[in-house]
């Protein structure tokens, strides 16, 4: 008698797993340092997707899958199974009613707890999201200044 399970080839995605991780994050100590927000933080769980980019914007690596933590007016805190090596992430965010943002972020803390990274950065730019414009890669600072000067 075989006491093997077979895996699917993609994991499904449910109300479970986002139960498990908020019950994770609540269970995680958060940073005991001093506080650096000015803002309250609020615990929101929710899926997002997260893509590196540079200081100009630019995409250096590909898009993953993370989970929120908490957020404040000023920065957002992530859980996240990928190791990251970027000083920015853009991180697409979306509202149970549908509204949509990209805010890019500056990594400010990347730590490993266990079989997670706790990422933390505080918010550089916001960009409304246009659904063609997913398909391109993101506005630079260039392009993002000449658009608000011309």
């Amino acid at each position: 008698m075989s006491s093997q399970v077979e895996l699917p080839d993609q994991p499904e995605q449910t109300d479970e797993v986002g139960e498990f991780i908020e019950r994770l994050a609540d269970e995680i100590e958060y940073y005991d340092g001093s506080e650096r927000r000015t803002e309250a933080r609020r615990r929101v769980v929710v899926p997002v997707m997260v893509m590196p980019v540079d200081d100009n914007f630019e995409r250096t690596g590909n898009a993953f899958q993370a989970v929120t933590r908490d957020v404040s007016t000023s920065g957002i805190s992530l859980l996240s199974t990928q190791d990251i090596d970027a000083e920015y992430l853009a991180v697409f965010l979306k509202t149970l009613s549908g509204r949509e943002l990209i805010v890019v972020i500056h990594v400010c803390r990347h730590d490993y707890i266990g079989v997670y990274y706790d990422i933390a950065g505080t918010f550089v730019h916001t960009l409304k999201v246009d659904k063609k414009a997913l398909r391109r890669p993101l506005p630079t600072r260039a392009e993002l200044a000449s658009d608000l000067s011309g």
